[in-house]
């Protein structure tokens, strides 16, 4: 027998119900353009977490950013916020999410040492790629070759720090002894570091350029001494640090992985920062608003890339946590502000226009382009958090001691924005 139809009571309640509802889904759209308009970060936080789009338009068609007014307190605050989320939305989220491993950890940081005696047998080591075949992506997740994780800087398999030094003895109680000596005198005393410490130099030579190569050294520019080496053995050996950290408050429950951030390659450094390139692209910008737009198209690409290839790594993994133990402050791209003026001015096509500057569509922070150039940067770190939403992030607040709400150290003042990020 068919179903009988519904009667009129029936269809009655079903229509106030979906008007009920239709109602509740306009009230909740307009709730974040409301939040926006009395700049109530918090309120459109809220909304965005309980994921109402950042590209949702209101009756009069505005997005929730366009009712942002400067010089409001919030205003920075939410309109990168906001712009975040815009740029994040664009991409999408992956379509099949990885399972999470509940005991996996990685570690974001310069380097770290996988062979580490004290963990290294809790290390997460790729077998397919170790047991495969070198130069094939034998998993096919889109990386070759990464056996023990990535360094998303040269965009290659990680690898151990100063790897072929720690091979002999006598390179080990070396690299011991300059660390130790340049981290209780060399590094702290301003006598000491206006010279080099000849007596380490002549006991083994520099170990920097022995593990780097004196042409590839030189071809850099880079100033080859044991003062610079102790800096960068430190840098590099804080991931591991970090990782004894974790295996030891985790009481060795964790299985560890590394991926690294930045290294010490001149390669690495994206385009938009070069300033040969940027001097050629002046010359051929026909106005200092044009010459800013196109580095923030720049910057914005990049983002979109890099985001998209450390995401993608870890969607493949599924880590419980990603510790970032590094970052940056605002001090950076307001040098960079300054030498991308100076630039224009001393080789643009047209330096006077500088003065009669407009702000370039798609621009909303202007007036301090040290904060516009972070927002088109953050855009990397964003895109990783959103697109892994079940995985928490764990950022540095740095050692500065400022206010990261208000200093915007990168990425740590991203927390503020992702559930998923401390």
């Amino acid at each position: 027998m068919k179903n009988p139809p519904p009667s009129i009571k029936t269809l009655i309640a079903l229509t106030a119900n979906l008007a009920i509802l239709s109602i509740s889904a306009i009230q909740a759209k307009d709730l974040i353009h409301q939040a926006a308009s009395d700049h109530d970060f918090y309120a459109v936080r809220s909304e965005l977490w309980n994921n109402v789009s950042a590209n949702t338009r209101s009756a009069d068609g505005r997005k929730p950013k366009s009712y942002l007014r400067g010089g409001n307190q919030n205003f920075t605050s939410i309109n990168l916020m906001l712009r975040c989320y815009e740029f994040c939305e664009t991409l999408g989220v992956p379509v099949k999410r990885p399972k999470i491993q509940s005991d996996l950890a990685i570690v974001s940081d310069g380097s770290l040492d996988y062979h580490n005696k004290n963990w290294g047998h809790l290390y997460h080591v790729n077998k397919k790629e170790k047991n495969g075949r070198k130069g094939i992506d034998d998993d096919g997740n889109g990386f070759i070759d990464d056996v023990y994780g990535w360094n998303f800087a040269d965009d290659a398999p990680l690898r151990r720090p100063l790897d072929r030094l720690l091979d002999t003895p006598e390179a080990t109680a070396y690299t011991a002894k300059i660390l130790t000596y340049h981290s209780y005198k060399f590094y702290y005393d301003q006598r000491l570091r206006k010279k080099s410490p000849v007596d380490l130099t002549q006991q083994y030579g520099n170990p920097l350029a022995q593990e780097l190569g004196f042409t590839n050294m030189r071809s850099a520019k880079v100033d080859i001494n044991d003062a610079l080496f102790a800096t960068m053995a430190r840098s590099a050996s804080h991931g591991t640090h970090v990782a004894g950290i974790i295996h030891r408050v985790s009481g060795g429950q964790v299985r560890l992985h590394g991926t690294a951030f930045a290294n010490f390659s001149p390669t690495s450094t994206p385009a938009y920062f070069q300033k040969p390139n940027l001097i050629k692209l002046a010359k051929n910008s026909p106005s200092y608003s044009s010459f800013i737009a196109r580095i923030h198209k720049d910057m914005l690409a990049d983002a979109k890339k890099t985001g998209l290839r450390r995401s993608s790594y870890f969607e493949h993994l599924g880590p419980a946590v990603v510790n970032m133990s590094w970052g940056g402050g605002i001090g950076f791209f307001r040098k960079f502000a300054t030498d991308i003026q100076n630039i224009y001015l001393h080789y643009g096509m047209k330096p006077d226009t500088l003065h009669s500057y407009v702000c370039p569509i798609g621009l909303d922070l202007c007036d301090d382009l040290a904060i516009e150039l972070l927002a088109s940067n953050a855009a990397e770190h964003a895109v990783t958090f959103y697109r892994n939403p079940n995985t928490l992030f764990v950022i540095a607040a740095g050692n500065s001691g400022t206010d990261n709400d208000v200093d915007y150290t990168s990425p740590a003042y991203l927390s503020r924005f992702f559930p998923n990020v401390i």
